[in-house]
């Protein structure tokens, strides 16, 4: 079964709309697609909606939380998916606090 994912580029508000699932083949996909608009944007942040991804691979979720840490502003995820880049954010703030302590 292939998964598929959906980008909407809503130029007008610098934000982009995903649906489906962010894995595989769909998260080299997304990085072109979010290099393009970040790029393109000058002024304010670029808003991701997540309300309709059903799915997050490895590749995906450390995709996110990239683009997160760009400054992208995630929304509207699941409480799953929310979780898993909530549980994944904390691992790395604590890798750096334990390099700190060195």
């Amino acid at each position: 079964m292939s998964r598929m994912l959906r980008i909407t580029n809503q130029d007008a508000t610098h934000s982009l709309k995903l649906e489906g699932s962010v894995s595989g083949p769909w998260v080299e996909e997304l990085q072109k697609t979010w290099s393009a608009i970040s790029g393109a944007v000058k002024t304010g942040r670029v808003t991701v909606d997540l309300a309709a991804v059903s799915f997050v691979d490895d590749r995906g979720r450390q995709l996110l939380l990239h683009m997160q840490k760009a400054g992208a502003l995630l929304k509207e995820a699941s409480p799953f998916l929310q979780q898993v880049l909530d549980l994944e954010a904390e691992k790395n703030i604590q890798a750096i606090q334990k390099r700190k302590r060195k």
